[in-house]
């Protein structure tokens, strides 16, 4: 694990940016979202597509990362810094197994009070109900220390009926249901 002052300082430099951003409103990502895009249906000179794919390089942040990059914080605070500027610029949302990566290391160290501080401004900008198992696991983590954040499911499962409940699908509804003792 490797945490020290710095790569706690770098952490909580990167909770300030999310915090002093404000999160994007539907409209700015659908704008963002457009502007990446090309148009197929018109020709482009040679000047607009070497313009357009200078313009929209990927970020060469992850790449040939260190063996142990997954428990390193600096590398991970990075990595989620990059991908901030993405999103912010081109509305790509950061893959939430960074963010993951955060708060284990986090929680390794004892350093809860980060880990609160990191989700809570993490959720500000990405929650989705409709996210990822990740994104899932983060909300139900952040729940877990005391973040309240609206529309994260339950961690409990949901409970399995017995056999003998189980409804019988008529016209793909279920209807009726049927006991043993019906068929005695």
């Amino acid at each position: 694990m490797t945490v020290n002052d710095i790569s706690i300082q770098r952490l909580r430099r990167l909770i300030r940016r999310l915090d002093e951003t404000h999160p994007l409103s539907k409209y700015q990502l659908d704008l963002r979202k457009s502007s990446t895009q090309i148009d197929f249906t018109r020709r482009y000179s040679e000047d607009e597509i070497a313009a357009y794919l200078e313009a929209h390089k990927p970020t060469p942040v992850g790449r040939g990362e260190p063996a142990n990059a997954k428990d390193d914080l600096d590398w991970q605070v990075d990595l989620f810094n990059a991908r901030f500027t993405d999103y912010l610029l081109r509305a790509e949302w950061p893959p939430p197994n960074i963010s993951w990566r955060i708060t284990v290391i986090l929680r390794r160290v004892k350093r809860l009070d980060l880990e609160a501080a990191f989700l809570a401004s993490y959720f500000r900008h990405f929650w989705s109900e409709r996210g990822s198992s990740t994104d899932t696991k983060l909300g139900q983590r952040a729940v877990k220390i005391g973040i309240d954040i609206p529309g994260v499911p339950d961690s409990t499962p949901l409970p399995v009926p017995d056999y003998d409940e189980l409804p019988i699908l008529v016209d793909g509804v279920a209807t009726i249901f049927f006991s043993p003792e019906d068929f005695e």
